[in-house]
């Protein structure tokens, strides 16, 4: 049996469904504010660890941007909406790989006829 092609859904909030694919979207979401706010707390003049990470992704960021627009100021404005837009799918598309995540749902059997 195939899975659906549409986002199943799991439960009703008065008449609004709540779909697999919403809480994939909402894990994604609760990730990135929880790494945020981590970032924003324990900010160093000499970053270590996950800073050091987030600084080394900001400058690849604003590299590729700068090479694709040609001005910083260009890419400065563009970055924020690009980058979230890439990091959001990027890591939406890793937790599908976990196993478990695209089985979220209600399954039920195909009668054989």
């Amino acid at each position: 049996m195939l899975p659906p092609l549409s986002a199943e859904p799991l439960f009703f909030l008065g008449s609004f469904p709540v779909t697999n694919a919403m809480i994939n979207a909402w894990i994604a979401v609760v990730f990135f504010v929880g790494v945020a706010l981590v970032l924003s707390r324990r900010r160093a003049t000499v970053p270590r660890g996950l800073q050091n990470v987030a600084e080394w992704l900001l400058e690849t960021f604003l590299s590729f941007g700068d090479q694709v627009t040609g001005d910083r100021k260009k890419t400065e404005k563009l970055l924020p909406i690009g980058a979230t837009i890439f990091l959001f799918v990027l890591f939406s598309n890793w937790i599908g790989l976990l196993p478990g995540t695209g089985s979220i749902g209600i399954w039920q059997l195909a009668a054989s006829s």
